[in-house]
């Protein structure tokens, strides 16, 4: 999730906040605003980061195959087996369960940088 963050901090930071703030005076919720004109501009970034991911991802499950301990399976590698033996319920559990976990570091990263920035 950090590596997409870049991504898509550039994407958001491009959109002319003049945008934004005619929306809300044609009447638009904050909700509406973000789903009908930050998203749609900001798409190209979110799409770069979630590629970015992904690559780095599947870059670095081979050296997590090799370099863990036998009898010891990572996360990454439980998924993999699930996927591999079609169990797509159990690889989307342990997905999710990754996902929320990148989510939870993501917020706690950008509440630090609001912090700072403040200072």
């Amino acid at each position: 999730m950090p590596q997409s963050l870049g991504s898509i901090r550039n994407s958001l930071l491009q959109i002319n906040p003049c945008l934004e703030e005619s929306a809300y005076g044609l009447g638009r919720s904050p909700w509406q605003t973000i789903k009908e004109v930050t998203l749609p501009l900001a798409k190209p970034g979110i799409i770069n980061g979630a590629v970015l991911v992904l690559m780095a991802t599947i870059k670095e499950l081979p050296a997590t195959m090799l370099l863990s301990p036998i009898g010891f399976d990572t996360l990454a590698i439980e998924i993999w087996q699930a996927t591999e033996n079609v169990d797509f319920a159990g690889a989307a559990a342990g997905s999710l369960a990754m996902l929320l976990v990148s989510i939870g570091l993501t917020l706690l990263i950008l509440s630090q940088e609001k912090v700072e920035n403040r200072i």
